[in-house]
């Protein structure tokens, strides 16, 4: 027994530091900090820029040359923030999208952009929210990777999620659905919001005046008509609530629509 034991844990050792080996050194920086599993994961996502001017993060799932692409875009939280292009990887919700798509046969692009140092996707110290730098992302992906256009999709999470607001705040006919965790909306015009289904959950823990922001921006939405659906995640403070946003439920309700 003690020798079949052995056997298993020395092939699961070989198969743990094999997953690591398919990202090169080259890919990792050194700041980058997470377990043989994490590397694993972050190697389903090739190293990316955009003219060299926005990074992101980018994994090619189920793509058939004889059916277009769906676009995913996932914005991070605040600790993702920097230039090297793998801190924003850090979320697991990344994750749990990513394997509902490879389970589900969904067919698209994943791009995970990095917000700099210093910005935030809702707000800047330069003339336009860091988010925007986020539909030249969308031009490319529709320009020269022909993805359907009727099938891109927004996540974000806490200041990521300020992001997602922003974005469909801004540019309400571009996406076909969206789901913000844990993050506040500022300064969005309900008719707006109203013409992009939003799925917005956050932690109870995480306060009622919070919950109560959240509330009055999705029953705002509802009001013009807007499909928006908001969830209390019974229980959680915010750091929680921003992992267990993403179940298979709310992710089926989001691909489940097409614009």
């Amino acid at each position: 027994m003690k020798k079949i034991i052995f056997i298993l844990l020395a092939t699961m050792c070989h198969y743990t530091f094999a997953n690591a080996q398919r990202l090169s050194k080259s890919d990792v920086p050194t700041e980058f900090v997470g377990s043989a599993n994490d590397v694993a994961k972050l190697s389903n996502f090739a190293a990316k820029s955009l003219d060299g001017d926005i990074l992101y993060r980018e994994a090619e799932v189920n793509i058939d040359a004889d059916k277009p692409a769906a676009l995913v875009i996932f914005l991070h939280e605040a600790a993702g923030r920097g230039n090297d292009n793998t801190k924003q990887m850090q979320q697991e919700g990344i994750y749990s999208i990513l394997n509902f798509m490879k389970n589900n046969g969904i067919n698209g692009y994943f791009a995970v952009p990095q917000c700099p140092e210093n910005q935030y996707w809702a707000v800047s110290t330069d003339a336009e929210p860091y988010a925007e730098k986020v539909m030249n992302l969308i031009y490319y992906y529709k320009s020269e990777k022909g993805v359907d256009p009727s099938r891109i999709y927004l996540f974000g999470v806490s200041m990521g999620s300020t992001g997602v607001w922003e974005l469909l705040n801004s540019h309400p006919q571009t996406f076909a659905a969206a789901l913000a965790a844990s993050g506040i909306s500022r300064g969005t015009n309900a008719l707006s919001i109203a013409n992009t289904p939003i799925y917005s959950t956050v932690g109870e823990k995480e306060g009622t005046e919070k919950y109560q922001i959240f509330h009055a921006a999705i029953h705002q939405a509802q009001l013009n008509g807007g499909d928006a659906k908001l969830d209390k995640l019974k229980g959680l403070n915010h750091q929680d609530a921003c992992v267990k946003a993403f179940t298979n439920e709310r992710l089926k309700w989001v691909f489940g629509h097409v614009r």
